[in-house]
């Protein structure tokens, strides 16, 4: 997850950007995923993910929003207590975002393999989090919105609305709703919570669990907990 710290110096002055917005950022993220079938003829799963994500600022634009292309330097599954290479090494996608973590667009998300987008739906929300930096900027509650690659129709979005509130200094935690739709027709429902730490302009650490009830394709509860840390 990056974001960078805005300071404004007056009306007409620019938001600030990074000191080296092409540099890359490296995150490792860890994921436990557990799914809980309604049909008791589908064995429950728990599986571990691990990855590596460069984060790269492609594009500053005129409108000061950033353009980032996320890449999986790395990906591993584990099965039976071995971790396995994953295919999504290589993958990349797009994020377009302003300096201080609002996520506008992502592009290319669609082309990523879908077998596993229980747990590649989590990726974005949870590296472009966008906790409120201060409250003449930002609001406390915010409404966070990324595609939904587990249900790709058109127009539909993965959301989490959370309450934000900083427990010490750089140090975020939010809790909230979890849900998503296509247009006005409901697809999930379900709670996100975590915990962010940011002393620079990028964040170091996200710690989170997400809940989700599915009920396409199939009837289940799916949890995600996971860590997100700058390398």
């Amino acid at each position: 997850m990056s974001m960078v710290l805005v300071y404004l110096f007056g009306c007409r002055s620019k938001l600030v950007m990074p000191e080296n917005p092409t540099a890359p950022w490296v995150y490792k993220v860890e994921l436990e995923q557990e799914l809980d079938f309604e049909n008791e003829s589908i064995p429950d799963t728990e599986t571990h993910f691990q990855a590596t994500l460069q984060v790269q600022t492609q594009t500053v634009n005129r409108d000061d929003s950033l353009t980032f292309i996320v890449t999986f330097v790395d990906v591993k599954t584990e099965e039976d207590n071995v971790w396995l290479d994953h295919t999504m090494t290589g993958s990349s996608f797009q994020v377009r975002c302003f300096p201080w973590g609002e996520l506008l667009t992502v592009n290319g998300w669609e082309n990523l393999p879908s077998e596993d987008a229980q747990w590649l739906d989590f990726v974005v929300g949870a590296l472009f989090p966008n906790p409120p930096r201060r409250k003449s900027q930002q609001w406390d509650n915010r409404m966070l919105t990324w595609p939904f690659l587990l249900n790709q129709v058109d127009h539909s979005k993965q959301i989490v609305m959370a309450d934000w509130k900083s427990t010490d200094r750089n140090v975020w935690q939010y809790e909230g709703e979890y849900y998503g739709k296509v247009l006005r027709t409901e697809l999930f429902t379900g709670s996100a919570q975590g915990t962010v730490f940011s002393p620079q302009v990028w964040i170091d650490t996200h710690d989170f669990q997400w809940t989700r009830h599915l009920s396409k394709p199939v009837v289940a509860v799916q949890t995600i907990v996971g860590r997100i840390e700058k390398q």
